[in-house]
């Protein structure tokens, strides 16, 4: 099975090719059934539709070309097919199947392949791609997939790591999928920090309070004018602290970092792609620490330490610099 990751949303194309026993191309006049599914690996729905009933010979998929004597057949992804089913999971793995029964002509009689491929489409792919990680370890053609995964399981891992200890989302949100967070104030407190940011007061949606942190028909929201931004991630209470208690405060806002990794900035992602190289270098050490699971994305801590170019992310990334 192959692998590949997408923003969601976008564009790739699935490639491959149709051989007899022998290493001969299968011919389009040869190929008698060609049927293509694509299904979520984790609630196992259906994918744009894609459920393998309809049969290519008969009937033209969308998308799908199958070349006449070459045995090349190609499936061209749409938005739809790497769009994510729950915007709420940030990344699913969307897992294709495309089966081929042909006449193999060879005296083998009829035949049947299935070529799988999964794709993992998430609305943000970390804070480094692999341009910039191969810069560091060297770009080669022939990565095999397992390795490919395997560097984008250490982008998940620095990622992640520096969420935890930054105390923030990278995600930026937006007005189709903004983000909701709970709050607990303690007493007398006048600011609450915010886990995506810079936001900008233009960027809250709502603020609502309820002391019994239900937030049905009784609670108080709050008008824009008694609150503002006191600091890029932190909503400042104007005229008096916010009511203490817990998980009672809801703030609904859009604004964060970025959804895509060409919106990081350089140097985090240089910083980035330099750990990674340096855990690459030593991956055969490397073990497994912890592992969390959303669907099926795995991001996995490897037992490595963070590098100075990297330490150094985390009071900029934290909004502790001095000053």
């Amino acid at each position: 099975m192959s692998y590949e990751r997408v923003y969601a949303g976008e564009t790739t194309v699935f490639s491959g090719k149709l051989e007899t026993a022998a290493g001969a191309a299968v011919t389009a006049a040869q190929v008698s059934d060609l049927r293509l599914s694509l299904v979520d690996s984790c609630t196992g729905s259906t994918v744009n539709s894609r459920d393998g009933a309809t049969n290519h010979k008969t009937t033209p998929l969308p998308n799908v070309t199958l070349g006449t004597s070459d045995g090349i057949v190609e499936w061209e992804a749409q938005p739809a097919d790497t769009a994510l089913l729950d915007p709420v999971n940030g990344g699913e793995d969307h897992q294709m199947a495309l089966t081929v029964t042909f006449d193999a002509s060879d005296g083998n009689g009829v035949q049947v392949e299935e070529f799988r491929h999964r794709i993992y489409g998430a609305t943000f792919l970390g804070l480094t791609g692999m341009e910039e990680i191969d810069m560091q370890i060297g770009e080669d053609p022939n990565r095999s997939d397992n390795d490919r995964f395997f560097l984008e399981l250490m982008i998940d891992a620095v990622t992640a790591r520096l969420e935890m200890v930054c105390d923030r989302t990278f995600l930026k949100a937006t007005a189709a999928y903004p983000a909701v967070q709970i709050l607990s104030p303690d007493e007398n407190c006048w600011a609450v920090d915010l886990k995506r940011w810079p936001v900008t007061k233009s960027d809250i949606v709502s603020v609502k309070h309820d002391g019994d942190g239900v937030f049905g028909e009784s609670i108080t929201a709050y008008d824009s004018t008694s609150y503002g931004m006191s600091t890029p991630r932190s909503l400042r209470k104007k005229s008096s602290p916010w009511p203490e208690g817990v998980e009672s405060l809801r703030v609904e806002h859009t604004g964060g970092y970025s959804r895509h990794t060409g919106g990081v900035d350089p140097h985090v992602r240089h910083a980035v792609a330099m750990q990674i190289g340096t855990w690459w270098s030593i991956r055969d050490k490397l073990g497994i620490q912890a592992e969390s699971v959303q669907g099926a994305n795995v991001t996995t801590f490897f037992r490595g330490g963070l590098i100075k170019e990297v330490q150094d992310l985390i009071p900029y990334l934290s909004g502790r610099l001095p000053g």
